[in-house]
């Protein structure tokens, strides 16, 4: 398993991972938009996106991170899935300790507050369920 920085040629196969593991509706929705979101410049998120590959190397794996444009070290965890044939292999796992990595070091030590809104907070160690909305999602913090 590698970890890396997607980039703009990473689009196609990360879509891919995308429509096999999210709903069609969801995916039209929200999510197709946001990985375009990832790749542009001009995006008020400043998103940063992670791919995990296999072996083989092929992307089985995605995560982004959004900056608050609001607030100084304010930092979202966004957009993530692994493709339903890779679950259970711990690529998620890894894209989220990727991305905490990467807030620690964009917040030049001066401490970060981490949010992310989730259905599987487990995997979310040390983050505090401050609510859970009426569709089943989890809304965790961690200060880090």
């Amino acid at each position: 398993m590698a970890i890396r920085r997607a980039l703009k040629t990473d689009i196609s196969s990360i879509r891919r991972v995308a429509m096999a593991a999210y709903d069609k509706y969801i995916y039209n929705l929200y999510v197709k938009d946001e990985i375009d979101l990832a790749f542009d410049k001009f995006s008020p998120y400043d998103l940063k996106m992670f791919v995990a590959t296999n072996e083989n190397l092929k992307i089985v794996a995605f995560g982004a991170v959004g900056r608050s444009m609001f607030m100084n070290n304010v930092f979202e965890l966004r957009l993530a899935a692994t493709h339903p044939k890779h679950i259970n292999n711990g690529y998620y796992r890894q894209i989220t300790e990727t991305r905490l990595e990467y807030i620690k070091n964009a917040s030049k030590g001066l401490g970060a507050l981490v949010q992310v809104s989730t259905k599987i907070p487990q995997v979310y160690e040390g983050f505090i369920d401050v609510f859970t909305n009426n569709l089943g999602y989890h809304c965790l913090q961690k200060i880090i």
